[in-house]
């Protein structure tokens, strides 16, 4: 598995302000894709997101999971 990480991401979740950081646990960037589908539009990355992806590997068994960091914005 690995962590994705997205630092500043198209959209991750449906607050008021869209962007913000992911972090993905997956194997592969096609499970990223499948994990981001899964949200129904909560959670959407450009093309550039996924250009400018950091990968890190990691070591041990792991769940695929999403985890958001919204931007709280200016309010």
């Amino acid at each position: 598995m690995n962590m994705f990480i997205f630092e500043n991401a198209d959209k991750v979740s449906d607050n008021y302000h869209e962007g913000g950081g992911l972090a993905i646990v997956a194997a592969d960037i096609e499970q990223v894709k499948q994990l981001v589908e899964a949200t129904n539009g909560s959670v959407r990355l450009s093309d550039d997101d996924i250009k400018q992806v950091i990968v890190y590997p990691l070591k041990g068994k792991h769940e695929a999971k999403i985890f958001a960091f919204p931007d709280a914005g200016c309010c």
